[in-house]
């Protein structure tokens, strides 16, 4: 029974650890998102903007295949983050729509919005 509750503690460690790694994976592609999107404003580059914007939709999908629980320990901070995963997805669309119009001015302040949405997580998680 001991080796059993063992292997369980185990396995569960390691499945916290892949998690932490994950989200840390994570933090650092929205992080990238966020720099080259800046990036392509910076330099009137508007393919560097849209790249930036994949690269945080991508990184902002893990958050429909991670169990967020295991890092807000079933907090209420939890339907929290969902709430914003959402708003980063629909922001992050908006960014990517105003761009394509050629809406530059617009889409920096959309990315002002994408910008509030991760200060919102980080509040909630960091508990800032």
């Amino acid at each position: 029974m001991k080796k059993v509750l063992l292997t369980l503690s185990t396995l569960a460690t390691f499945a916290m650890a892949d998690t932490k790694a994950t989200i840390n994976d994570t933090m650092a592609s929205m992080e990238k998102g966020m720099n080259t999107i800046q990036k392509g404003f910076l330099y009137n580059q508007k393919a560097t903007i849209l790249e930036g914007t994949d690269i945080i939709l991508e990184a902002n999908s893990i958050f429909s295949k991670v169990d967020v629980q295991s890092f807000t320990h079933g907090s209420k901070a939890t339907q929290v983050i969902s709430n914003i995963n959402g708003n980063i997805t629909n922001n992050v669309k908006e960014l990517k729509k105003m761009v394509n119009a050629n809406k530059f001015a617009d889409a920096s302040k959309q990315y002002g919005k994408v910008m509030n949405d991760c200060v919102a997580c980080h509040t909630v998680i960091r508990k800032w």
